[in-house]
């Protein structure tokens, strides 16, 4: 099975530091592969996201996504290459609260430069996978439930059908039961798209759900200082 996240020799510095936040000797992410990433807060598992998405580049090491070496890319490619390539879920679900529903989706079409025709099919038919009503998308993104928001995030997160899945303490706000079935609903989307999942979260009840759990202080050597978040 190919690995479709690799880490290599990676070390990261925030600026005023002295001590690196992450050093990482290596870590892969496998094909297909549903892992579950905890620690506690200030443990760098928000920072480690940065990276994986291109978003911080390492002062030493590679990140190399889909076979595609990040450093090497300039700002605006990885913009591209991330918004193609991988689809986020947040703990804030950062939807744009005076837009649309449906603009909102749009716009992880927009920034990946996604022709796809039928696009509206398409987010139709994934609302109704994740039981969504389809007359919410021409409704403001501020006028739904926190539910309802966060199925939004997943929608806008899955429409690209993205390769690889990052969802950051997304289930944050949510009681238990809906915890578990946004998980559910999650990774069974994220298995007709055949997608890699990498889900953080401080809460180890959750998991079970998947199919490895990593502790971060397990993969990275670095002291953890103020600036680790």
């Amino acid at each position: 099975m190919k690995s479709v996240i690799e880490l290599e020799k990676i070390s990261y510095t925030w600026p005023g530091s002295d001590r690196a936040a992450l050093n990482i000797d290596s870590w892969k992410l496998l094909e297909g592969e549903r892992v579950f990433l905890y620690g506690a807060s200030g443990s760098g598992k928000s920072t480690l996201l940065n990276l994986l998405a291109g978003i911080l580049q390492p002062q030493q090491g590679c990140v190399r996504v889909l076979g595609q070496e990040l450093g090497q890319m300039g700002a605006r490619a990885r913009d591209g290459f991330r918004a193609r390539n991988m689809g986020f879920i947040f703990q804030q679900f950062n939807l744009l609260p005076y837009l649309t529903v449906e603009m909102n989706i749009q716009l992880a079409l927009y920034f990946g430069r996604s022709a796809e025709k039928n696009i509206r099919h398409s987010i139709e038919e994934l609302m109704q996978q994740l039981s969504l009503p389809v007359d919410l998308l021409n409704r403001q993104a501020c006028q739904l439930s926190v539910g309802q928001q966060q199925r939004v995030a997943m929608v806008r997160a899955l429409i690209s059908h993205p390769q690889i899945i990052i969802a950051d303490e997304p289930t944050s706000a949510l009681d238990s039961d809906s915890r578990d079935e946004f998980i559910e609903l999650l990774l069974k989307c994220a298995s007709v798209n055949q997608s890699s999942v990498v889900f953080v979260s401080h809460d180890v009840t959750l998991a079970n759900h998947f199919d490895k759990r990593i502790n971060i202080n397990d993969i990275n050597s670095a002291q953890v200082t103020d600036h680790v978040v």
